[in-house]
């Protein structure tokens, strides 16, 4: 279990407001694509074989680069959603082995489904690989006006954050938690659909089984006293030192496991951040960044990005061309179309190990066009412009 000074980077890299896109590698895979009518749930999902090899994508359509992995022929399926009168359907695959292997969009008749299959242990989860530290989640896959992810993607403790609607406040859901004597885990339904989170924007943190994450929190109560305060805490904590450095304070709601919800003020989880070092880790972090989709101007506004204390570097695609994004801590509202990679830099690197990562990791993996400029604002000891040779 963990105490409040032992917290990884990873529990507390903090975007303001959640996050709604993909900053990892995005490839494109969320630009200019607008839902043209709603997606919409199953209220019977079902089970199917893959009968041929299928992509599975970000959003759907063919265009775009959007695959996120191939479910071979044969793979178990569990359709719970369908799109332009079921010709692209949602869903969670599971391999010839039952290993979970993914989730998203597929189209119908690429994937051939065969329903006549019978599935067993259709409620296990994957067994959780963390165990002394914390997970971001991959919130990759665009559903209507937001974005979903599968809760049944992971066997650990699990919280989302972020907001369900555009108002002036920062939610958590505690969507599973270790029981008291930290001895299993215990999910909600509560807020789910079919077993997926929807979020107009937000993230997943991905915890140890034996974490606490909410058991504590009540009316007036942040559970920080506790020998082991509740992970939604230290969340919120240095949210609410996002807030500061972007001049604006919004109260907090955590939802509970049980499907309550109990609200605190601006200022409730304290005066001060953590003092952990969010960025001590050897190489590069890549971030999920997401932002809130303007179907009119075809681009996402960002909310928080970055982490408190950290470096950041940003190579993405706005309104007027292509950027290199530098800066340290937390920026927001940023509009962008495309992000080709998010990167946290390590605490202890110099500047000449950032500019190098830049251009032999983050440029040429980007595969931009013979050509290309790039302005660089912020990332020091580059060029103002880089011009892809």
């Amino acid at each position: 279990m963990q105490k409040f000074r032992s917290l990884s980077i990873l529990l507390t890299i903090i975007f303001l407001m959640g996050i709604v896109g993909t900053a990892a590698a995005q490839d494109g895979t969320v630009e200019n694509f607008t839902f043209q009518s709603d997606a919409q749930w199953l209220e019977d999902p079902y089970f199917a074989l893959v009968g041929g090899a299928t992509n599975i994508r970000a959003i759907p359509t063919q265009n775009n680069n959007t695959e996120l992995f191939t479910a071979p022929a044969g793979t178990t399926v569990e359709v719970v959603a369908q799109y332009n009168t079921r010709e692209w359907l949602l869903g969670r695959f599971w391999n010839r082995q039952g290993t979970y292997i993914g989730h998203g969009w597929f189209n119908t008749a690429v994937a051939n489904l065969n329903r006549n299959v019978t599935v067993e242990d259709e409620d296990a989860l994957p067994t959780c690989p963390q165990t002394d530290g914390g997970v971001q989640l991959d919130v990759r896959v665009r559903f209507n006006t937001g974005w979903v992810h599968d809760t049944m993607s992971t066997g650990c403790t699990l919280i989302y954050e972020g907001r369900l609607e555009v108002i002036e406040r920062h939610d958590y859901w505690i969507i599973r938690d270790s029981n008291a004597a930290a001895t299993q885990t215990v999910t909600t339904t509560h807020y789910l659909t079919n077993g997926f989170m929807w979020l107009l924007e937000g993230t997943g943190w991905a915890y140890p089984t034996t974490w606490n994450m909410g058991r504590g929190i009540s009316a007036g109560d942040t559970g920080q006293d506790l020998e082991f305060p509740p992970m939604v805490s230290y969340l919120a904590m240095d949210k609410q030192e996002v807030m500061r450095e972007n001049d604006y304070e919004y109260p907090f709601r955590v939802n509970l496991l049980n499907g309550n919800f109990v609200d605190f003020p601006f200022g409730a989880f304290g005066d001060e951040p953590n003092s952990v070092d969010r960025c001590d880790f050897d190489a590069p972090e890549t971030m999920e960044l997401t932002g809130i989709y303007n179907s009119s101007s075809r681009t996402f506004v960002s909310t928080s990005v970055g982490a408190v204390g950290c470096r950041t570097v940003i190579l993405w695609r706005t309104s007027e061309g292509y950027q290199l994004l530098g800066f340290t801590g937390s920026r927001e509202r940023l509009e962008y179309r495309t992000i080709y990679a998010a990167v946290l830099m390590p605490s202890a690197w110099d500047s000449q190990r950032v500019q190098d990562y830049v251009m032999d990791e983050i440029i040429p993996d980007a595969n931009l066009p013979r050509g290309t400029v790039v302005e660089n604002d912020g990332v020091d000891g580059l060029p103002a412009s880089i011009t892809i040779q």
